[in-house]
């Protein structure tokens, strides 16, 4: 479950910067292009923080889930032990 977790959060769709950037205008036309430098420069600014903020918040969702997995992994004979599973045989 972890690793589909941290799948779903590694491949989920965000906008890409390009994407952002190539965002029509209140009026619906494409309008990058048109924009004078200090508004380009404006939305590049707000493009790269969002593009950063969505990164972030996958890196946390990565790292939260790769724990979860991971203690999983180590631990799980003992939890299905302490759920009521039969307890593994060793030799």
């Amino acid at each position: 479950m972890a690793v589909a977790l941290a799948f779903a959060a590694l491949f989920t769709s965000a906008p890409s910067l390009q994407e952002l950037l190539e965002a029509p205008k209140e009026d619906g036309t494409p309008g990058f292009d048109e924009l004078e430098s200090q508004d380009k420069i404006k939305r590049l600014r707000s493009a790269v923080a969002l593009v950063a903020d969505t990164q972030r918040e996958q890196n946390i969702y990565l790292v939260i889930t790769s724990v979860v997995g991971t203690l999983v992994w180590a631990f799980g004979d003992v939890v299905a032990v302490w759920f009521g599973a039969a307890a593994p045989v060793t030799p």
